[in-house]
Parts: C-alpha cells; sequence; structure tokens
C-alpha cells in the first residue's frame, strides 16, 4: 500500500467538474455527488501517476 498527497489544485478541478455536471447518469449506482467526486479525484490521480491526458494541462476530463 502506499500513500499520495492530492494536491488542492486538483481537488479544485475536480470539484468544480462535479458541480458543472452530472457523472451518475446510469439506471443504478449512481453515486451521490460526494461519492462522485470521491472517485474522479481517484481516476484524475492515477492519470496524472501516468500522465493519462495531460488532465491539468488541458483541463479537459477524459471519461472512458
Amino acid at each position: 500500500m502506499f500513500t499520495i498527497k492530492v494536491k488542492q489544485d486538483l481537488i479544485d478541478y475536480c470539484t468544480h467538474q462535479v458541480a458543472q455536471y452530472n457523472f451518475g447518469k446510469r439506471r443504478v449506482a449512481n453515486g451521490t455527488p460526494e461519492q462522485q467526486l470521491t472517485g474522479i479525484i481517484g481516476q484524475s490521480v492515477v492519470m496524472k501517476l501516468f500522465d493519462s491526458g495531460r488532465l491539468m494541462e488541458n483541463k479537459v476530463l477524459m471519461m472512458v
């Protein structure tokens, strides 16, 4: 197990995205806004770890 410190700018960016978009548009298990925020932060951290899509540079959130 390892710990990764999440920078405040990434948290702020993800908070803005969840406030602007509903990522839970499924029939079941949509998740609360807080759960969606946790998921987007987790995805964003992994993307930054692997430099996938250069999330913070382009300000684009790629949903696959």
